[in-house]
């Protein structure tokens, strides 16, 4: 049995095959560029998910969910495994075609939309698993997403050196992207995606396999980006402290049905949200523990609040 080698053609292939790769000045891209070169985002405007499903044969993934992501604010998508997040974000993308519902941007359904025009329409993503090619440098990964946007007369690689700066790959452009640290791969899948110049951002776990450290440099990049370019983020993570600390607003999930909206102290506070992830018969009995401890402690002593469980869940 045959099998292709890394890559669309092969190792070290795309440079070689497409020569315009080459042709591009090496000048480097300074902070200082505007950053309409990134992300030209109109006054206004909003990405709309109304009454969105997918069924796959008899089984009913996703059921009327509804929510909207701003530009310049950050939407935490989150529920237990199996939750129906995954397929949200491949339906909200078009990787997957809804059954019912509307993905609006700016009044405009995308849902129909191929995959390949998604991002004309100003949304791109990343994707759980790294989908890199590995044996391309840093910059070139970026340059061909650059690439695909057309007629507007800029330098592809110019773009990409911009773009890398703005993660905190710039020093690495030369660098085969394998060779790059987990975490460093995950801000380059973010550098090729916001390449596309989107105006909404999906990330899928983005923070996922991260140590401690590069998920707070992960939240740094995502904070800048997001308010710099307004850009409107939907972020699917299972670490709930990066949802807590960075989201305005917290949509969740269980069982394919949407069951809350909100901030994430509200969301913290949601009963249906914490029976979710700790079950019915737990979150029962810690209730009622909370309760008796209250009772009997000193008048003054706060004792835990119910808004911790789930991450007291999460960490255990």
């Amino acid at each position: 049995m045959y099998r292709l080698q890394d890559g669309i053609f092969g190792v070290r292939e795309l440079d070689e095959r497409l020569a315009w790769l080459k042709r591009f000045a090496a000048k480097p891209a300074t902070a200082s560029d505007s950053a309409q070169k990134i992300a030209p985002v109109p006054p206004g405007g909003t990405l709309k998910v109304e009454n969105l499903g997918k069924k796959f044969a008899g089984l009913v993934a996703l059921e009327n969910a509804n929510f909207e992501i701003k530009p310049g604010l950050v939407t935490g998508l989150i529920g237990p495994n199996g939750a129906g997040k995954s397929t949200l974000i491949n339906s909200v993308s078009g990787v997957v075609p809804p059954s019912s519902g509307r993905v609006l941007i700016d009044g405009k359904d995308i849902a129909s939309l191929s995959v390949h025009a998604v991002p004309v329409a100003g949304l791109a993503r990343t994707f759980q698993n790294i989908r890199l090619f590995k044996n391309l440098t840093v910059l070139e990964n970026v340059t061909v997403a650059a690439s695909a946007l057309k007629g507007n007369g800029e330098d592809p690689m110019e773009s990409a050196r911009l773009v890398l700066s703005e993660v905190g790959l710039d020093g690495f452009s030369d660098q085969l992207a394998g060779t790059l640290s987990y975490g460093a791969q995950r801000r380059l899948e973010i550098a090729r995606a916001l390449a596309l110049r989107p105006r909404y951002l999906l990330l899928d776990e983005p923070a996922a396999g991260m140590n401690p450290a590069e998920t707070q440099e992960l939240m740094h990049v995502l904070d800048r980006i997001r308010t710099k370019y307004r850009l409107g983020l939907l972020v699917v993570e299972h670490d709930l402290k990066l949802i807590m600390r960075l989201c305005d607003i917290v949509v969740v999930l269980n069982k394919g049905q949407q069951i809350a909206i909100g901030t994430p102290a509200e969301i913290q506070a949601n009963p249906a949200v914490i029976e979710a992830y700790i079950g019915r018969r737990r979150w029962s009995a810690q209730a009622q523990h909370e309760v008796v401890e209250a009772a009997g402690s000193p008048a003054g002593h706060r004792q835990p609040s119910q808004s911790s469980l789930i991450s007291k869940t999460k960490s255990e």
